[in-house]
């Protein structure tokens, strides 16, 4: 499903690396949107990309700018 939509995207057939990009992209989205369960294949990768969300958007939220040069 990803790879098809990353394909109409892209304009060209998605790599694996698109592909996990993609997967990523949308874990992020559906945890921002309160969902608590996701299946994945790549499950470090995900929780990965998750946390840093997370992370950069509670910093977000907060003003706050970690390692921002006056």
């Amino acid at each position: 499903f990803i790879g098809t939509l990353l394909e109409t995207a892209l304009g060209r057939p998605a790599t694996e690396a698109d592909r996990d990009a993609g997967t990523a992209g949308i874990a992020c989205r559906l945890a921002a949107a309160g969902v608590h369960v996701i299946r994945v294949h790549a499950v470090g990768m995900v929780r990965g990309a998750i946390e840093l969300f997370a992370a950069t958007a509670s910093s977000a939220a907060s003003g706050s700018q970690p390692n921002a040069r006056p």
